[in-house]
């Protein structure tokens, strides 16, 4: 039923719509082939939707009909504006030090999040826009699935990535957090169908004996990932979709998940502690001082250390409006991922104004979700959530598969924030 209802909107759904849509779909096989950049540039699908974006979004905004009632400049409107605006400059001014592919680069990973707020701000003006987002989300997330279980089937693919005797299950993508973001995405769109958006009833779009299944099969995914951050934002999910659910009681609920915990513990323990116990291993011996502190976190610690430290030594100017106007010649790692941690990445990408606009993106963003039913507010809940939990360990805001879905969140919110609760439910209708 949903698939027909997804796939007839979307073969009618018009051209400034559906392309987005298909980045969407194809996105989980561009990622696939992220190795061609070593080989060249022009070979690497992720790299040819990186530059196409913006050009779609252009095409879109003046071409395309916008469809549904426009409203006014929101405090999430604003944020996106100075902050992305910062950033843009920052991306223009390294074109003066970098080679131009590089700069380009740097450019499009800095600013594709914006250019997708501006699309999905003007063009996603209903939850209907919305919802069939999410069912493209979820459809895609099928392709990881498939590899997965082939994963499981006949082994790893490729490289295997491992941390002391941990083997982490990664597909055919450049690492685990591909996986994490879908099992996150099916998690969250799941619990979002399951609960009843709009006029449907919890159970009628997808049923719980479904849900269940999909939930066992994220277990497994996650105990095979082992993923920490990714485990800490699953419980957080969990506890959240338990809360939010009215044809359960909470207490009740969480002392039996708290049972069934205890039991999955119990039963696999050997291989909770093969995944956990090295983990585990490396930090305790960074607390009772048998390994250097900066070696915290994975050695995260001490990069963040080295980089602060940097950081420190730069003008006033630099830390305001960003490391672009800054004295270091490696700008190009300050705006990548060499930092895995997303506050300061968006502290060297926009300065102070970067920082403080990312945090209160996601302040106001939960703030502003609270006006929602429960099934709504489930969604935008915990896709502000995640990206709080992954802003701590990852970074979110360079993964383009995860900003296809928390922008037009974002958006949405944006759209709502000037009507009253009683319009918000007869919009949701």
């Amino acid at each position: 039923m949903i698939f027909k209802e997804w796939f007839k909107w979307i073969y009618n759904a018009r051209w400034s719509i559906k392309w987005f849509l298909l980045l969407i779909l194809i996105r989980p096989v561009a990622d696939i082939f992220y190795f061609l950049k070593d080989v060249s540039i022009f070979l690497s699908p992720p790299i040819w939707l990186a530059v196409l974006t913006p050009f779609c979004v252009f095409l879109s905004l003046a071409f395309g009909k916008k469809e549904g009632e426009r409203t006014g400049l929101s405090y999430i409107d604003a944020i996106i504006l100075i902050w992305g605006g910062i950033v843009t400059i920052n991306g223009f001014n390294l074109y003066s030090e970098l080679d131009f592919i590089a700069a380009s680069d740097v450019f499009l990973r800095s600013t594709i999040p914006f250019f997708i707020y501006l699309y999905a701000r003007v063009f996603i003006r209903s939850m209907q826009h919305l919802y069939f987002i999410l069912l493209t989300a979820l459809f895609a997330a099928l392709i990881p699935a498939i590899m997965f279980m082939l994963e499981l089937i006949i082994g790893p693919f490729g490289t295997q990535i491992t941390r002391g005797n941990i083997v982490r299950y990664h597909g055919l993508y450049a690492d685990v957090f591909h996986y994490s973001i879908y099992s996150m995405f099916v998690f969250i769109i799941g619990g979002f169908l399951y609960l009843g958006p709009g006029k449907s009833k919890g159970g009628t779009l997808l049923s719980g004996k479904i849900y269940i299944g999909m939930v066992f099969f994220i277990l497994v995914v996650l105990l095979q990932v082992a993923h920490i951050t990714t485990f800490i934002t699953f419980l957080a999910l969990l506890v959240l979709f338990i809360y939010l659910n009215k044809e359960v009681n909470f207490l009740k609920v969480s002392l039996v998940a708290f049972t069934v915990g205890i039991m999955v513990i119990v039963l696999f323990s050997d291989d909770i502690e093969r995944v956990v116990g090295p983990m585990l291993d490396r930090e305790i011996g960074v607390l009772k001082g048998e390994r250097r502190i900066e070696l915290l976190g994975h050695g995260r610690l001490g990069r963040i250390i080295d980089y602060q430290e940097v950081w420190d030594r730069q003008p006033a100017y630099a830390k305001v409006f960003g490391m672009s106007f800054s004295y270091v010649q490696d700008k190009e790692d300050w705006f990548g991922g060499a930092i895995h941690n997303e506050y300061l990445r968006s502290l060297y990408t926009g300065g102070l104004f970067g920082i403080f606009g990312f945090i209160l993106l996601l302040l106001i963003a939960l703030w502003k979700s609270r006006r929602f039913p429960a099934p709504e507010r489930f969604l935008f809940y915990s896709l502000s959530i995640m990206v709080v939990l992954y802003s701590f360990s990852m970074l979110p805001m360079l993964y383009y598969n995860l900003l296809y879905l928390f922008m037009p969140a974002m958006a949405y919110l944006s759209h709502t924030s000037s009507i009253t609760k009683r319009e918000l439910r007869n919009a949701l209708k």
